[in-house]
């Protein structure tokens, strides 16, 4: 892994295997984007947050549907 984003998180899904750890990198992007969105709403609801960042990452021109679902 050369690029250390969310190094803890990483290491905790490394020794929990929580994913394969050719997919970390991913999943950590995915996270980082997440907790960076989660910083310009003051939504306490986690269920319409989530929801909050699906529809933005459908409204964008670089994300493919695929990978939203």
């Amino acid at each position: 892994m050369a690029e250390k984003v969310l190094p803890e998180f990483q290491e905790f899904l490394i020794a929990r295997k929580l994913a394969p750890e050719k997919h970390i990198p991913c999943h950590v992007r995915w996270v980082s984007r997440f907790l960076s969105f989660k910083r310009r709403y003051e939504e306490r609801d986690r269920s319409l947050l989530i929801d909050k960042f699906l529809d933005s990452l459908r409204s964008g021109n670089n994300m493919e549907d695929w990978q939203v679902r």
